[in-house]
């Protein structure tokens, strides 16, 4: 028998019987969840990269653009009054944006990369929690409680950071 192209094709005459049947449908199987499984493990990875993205992006966004632009472009009260509302969306965004990765790597059973993202979202709902002690303390004039919450604030965001990066890379590889 030829095909189209010219080239011999030899084909194998086997009755079909409930063996062949079985087999055949065993490979369609095994290709089948192979194909499922690669597919599910790269959109798994292309998510899990992209929402950490997004929380490197949100953080430096916040870090290099809005605070130092805020701080030159406004004065005393009204700076204060902005990062009074920026910040506890600022938390609240970087929580929103950990817990999706959380809920995925609970679910793929990779306990140490479970705990970057339990790290991350435990720190992004610490800055969030901290923010109206922070606010109290400032209104007040407890100083000391003031940069103990700040310098709190400063390490949270850090932390996620790090964290994020280290995981981008992680899912990136």
């Amino acid at each position: 028998m030829r095909s189209r192209s010219g080239s011999s094709i030899w084909l194998e005459r086997r009755p079909v019987t409930a063996e062949v049947a079985s087999s055949s449908l065993v490979r369609i199987a095994i290709h089948y969840n192979r194909y499922c499984y690669y597919n599910n493990k790269m959109t798994t990875q292309i998510t899990l990269i992209l929402l950490n993205a997004l929380i490197i992006g949100v953080i430096l966004t916040h870090l290099i653009l809005t605070t130092p632009a805020v701080f030159r472009a406004l004065e005393g009260e009204s700076v204060s009054k902005f990062l009074r509302v920026i910040f506890p969306r600022y938390y609240l965004l970087l929580l929103l944006l950990s817990f999706p990765i959380l809920v995925v790597l609970y679910f793929q059973d990779v306990t140490s990369y479970w705990w970057l993202a339990v790290n991350v979202s435990f720190h992004a709902a610490l800055g969030f929690l901290t923010i109206p002690l922070t606010n109290a303390a400032k209104d007040r004039g407890w100083d000391k409680l003031f940069s103990f919450t700040h310098g709190l604030s400063v390490y949270c965001t850090i932390v996620i950071l790090i964290l994020s990066i280290i995981q981008f890379f992680i899912y990136a590889a």
